[in-house]
């Protein structure tokens, strides 16, 4: 129903998941198997106070998942991929054998305090598992790199390279670990491995982020105990000064877009930001891949009964049978489950969509007393399918239906000329008819809209002509004229956007008889199986009808003379109306936030597809 709103968190989920595929690398799951609930705790060789550690799969390995990948997401061009990534793999080894390097076991990028990547390029050591220190040396290193071979310290060697062809030389110390071997680019670096230390542990992750960082082709696990021990006053003078600059704007009135309630809402944001990053175990990254699609998880691990973890186990695990049941064939799909611990950030967010005319202070008034109606009635649960420019269905469950039903319409009613509705400046007064349809025992408040579309380029100079063409291309992304139909069934609150009340009759009946459900696509079984057990937050949205919308809004910015917009416009529309799904999804467990990113094999292909014509320049 929220067009601004959703258009934007689909656009955000698209921009991640095109990054995902096109430079990096879905879990273990996603090959085929299982995703097992935990696994054995491991050690590893680097030091356990390291702050940042890249962890990446051998070279065979990445290459075997890419292939896969690339066999069922791109058929058609699979040798092309698998011709590029072995083409980027000898000139990332620069004519060296990789003979000695361990292929069941993990290459570590190590940093060990982050305030050093700011100060030193040469911050990071790579730990390289081998065959054995004498086969790596004899191997890996050029005979030319192998001539400056020299002996520095006890256990540390160094000797020169050239990491392209056009670099210049550097020296790189050697340390021999056994198993692994370390290559710092500085001595001190390598001095630290010489010496006794705690090794790294699996168990600093978390149960959930260990079992994400030992089963990626590509994981990052961020310290952040570390961190927080060794920058923790540098982040608490951080948040006192961010902390007094906010009250100072509110209080000085730079911030006149702030009720009184909004801005605590806000400085609880920001409290509540800086306790998690006061809280925080780990941060773990995963990134993986194969024939089942492409995936991402994040986890965030919160000390044991810190603040944090207490309020995060305030959020409870709800099923969401209603996504299953939404209608295909739309562009987004939301839910939102048990949304009582988040509701400041929901308040924030629907008041940022709401709002009466900046000459209209009794609306403005009266627009504020009945969103404050609304946010009472307490919404539990809401499921949504959207469609551009003006089709979406709504599903709510408030504690108190009636009275969030009672709400909307009070919101709507009190708008006039200039104001602003679902995120859109209105153009004339929405027109509410209540008890204006019945169907199938469900009576429906209707709300007309009439918004200002060609205000998001007032100031824009254009000729009339384009001026009119620029509306047309508008009206394919938001509608100008739509229609609202609110009632209660079952409890449960529906809101439908539709062009007219026929339409909006057919989308709730496709949803009341189950026709045609989300939860029969087949992209929709493997993306929803992904995406965890009961998420009180996800989000799936269909990568080609999105690219049709960004390819249209590319054009539109074309006409406005925005050329900063321009790579949308040469993406590729893709040429198939079958489904082609990503999700993400948020879950909390374990005093940890579990992020997850999931895109099917066609979704990745249809991306591949698009952005086809940016890439080819750079090849």
């Amino acid at each position: 129903m929220v067009y601004g709103r959703t258009l934007v968190a689909a656009v955000w989920l698209t921009l991640v998941c095109s990054f995902v595929t096109l430079f990096g690398p879905d879990p273990t799951y996603l090959r085929g198997t299982d995703e097992p609930d935990a696994v054995a705790a491991a050690t590893f060789p680097f030091p356990a106070d390291a702050q940042l550690v890249v962890s990446v799969r051998s070279l065979e390995a990445l290459r075997r998942n890419l292939e896969a990948l690339a066999t069922a997401a791109v058929p058609k061009q699979a040798e092309q991929w698998k011709n590029r990534l072995n083409d980027s793999i000898k000139n990332l080894l620069q004519g060296r054998s990789a003979d000695a390097i361990r292929d069941n076991a993990r290459i570590f990028l190590v940093i060990d305090d982050l305030e050093e990547l700011s100060e030193d390029e040469q911050a990071f050591q790579l730990l390289l598992p081998v065959t054995s220190y004498a086969e790596f040396f004899r191997t890996f290193l050029t005979p030319a790199e192998q001539r400056t071979r020299t002996r520095e310290a006890e256990r540390i060697e160094a000797a020169k390279m050239r990491f392209a062809a056009d670099a210049e030389e550097q020296a790189v110390y050697f340390v021999d670990l056994g198993e692994y071997v370390a290559a710092c680019l500085t001595r001190a670096a390598a001095e630290r491995y010489t010496g006794k230390y705690p090794p790294g542990s699996s168990t600093a992750m978390g149960t959930a982020g260990a079992a994400a960082f030992l089963q990626a082709d590509v994981a990052v696990f961020v310290n952040m105990a570390a961190v927080v021990k060794r920058h923790g006053e540098m982040i608490r003078a951080l948040r006192g000064l961010v902390e007094f600059a906010l009250q100072q704007a509110i209080q000085e009135g730079m911030l006149p877009q702030l009720h009184a309630r909004d801005a605590e809402a806000v400085k609880t944001v920001v409290h509540g930001l800086f306790q998690g990053i006061t809280d925080s175990q780990a941060i773990v990254l995963a990134l993986e891949f194969g024939s089942g699609g492409v995936g991402g998880r994040l986890h965030w691990q919160f000390a044991e009964n810190s603040p944090s973890a207490r309020w995060l186990a305030t959020i409870r695990a709800t099923e969401s049978p209603e996504l299953d049941r939404l209608p295909d064939g739309m562009m987004l799909y939301s839910h939102i489950a048990n949304i009582g611990p988040l509701q400041e950030l929901y308040s924030f967010g629907l008041k940022g969509d709401f709002a009466a005319a900046a000459d209209d202070l009794p609306g403005q008034r009266l627009l504020q007393q009945h969103l404050q109606d609304l946010l009472d009635a307490r919404l539990l649960t809401e499921h949504s399918a959207t469609a551009p420019p003006h089709s979406s269905l709504t599903i709510s469950r408030y504690r108190d239906p009636q009275k969030a039903l009672r709400a909307w319409v009070k919101i709507y009613k009190v708008l006039g000329t200039g104001g602003q509705a679902n995120g859109q400046k209105l153009q004339a007064p929405p027109r509410v008819r209540e008890q204006a349809e019945t169907h199938r025992n469900i009576v429906f408040t209707e709300i007309r809209l009439h918004y200002d579309i060609s205000e998001s380029f007032e100031d824009v100079e254009l000729p009339q002509k384009e001026r009119d063409a620029a509306v047309k291309y508008l009206e394919k992304i938001f509608s100008q004229r739509t229609g609202l139909w609110l009632g209660i069934h079952n409890d449960q609150l529906i809101q439908i956007e539709a062009q007219d009340w026929k339409a909006a009759r057919r989308l709730l009946d496709r949803w009341l008889d189950n026709q045609q459900p989300l939860g029969k696509q087949p992209d929709f079984a493997l993306i929803r199986r992904h995406l965890g057990d009961k998420p009180p937050i996800c989000t799936i949205v269909d990568t080609a009808k999105l690219l049709r919308v960004l390819h249209l809004f590319g054009e539109l910015m074309h006409l406005l003379q925005q050329e900063e917009a321009a790579p949308l416009r040469r993406l590729a529309v893709p040429d198939s109306a079958a489904p082609a799904l990503a999700g993400v999804s948020l879950q909390i467990e374990d005093g940890a936030v579990h992020l997850r990113l999931t895109l099917s094999p066609r979704a990745i292909g249809t991306l591949a597809q698009a952005v086809e014509p940016l890439v080819r320049p750079m090849d």
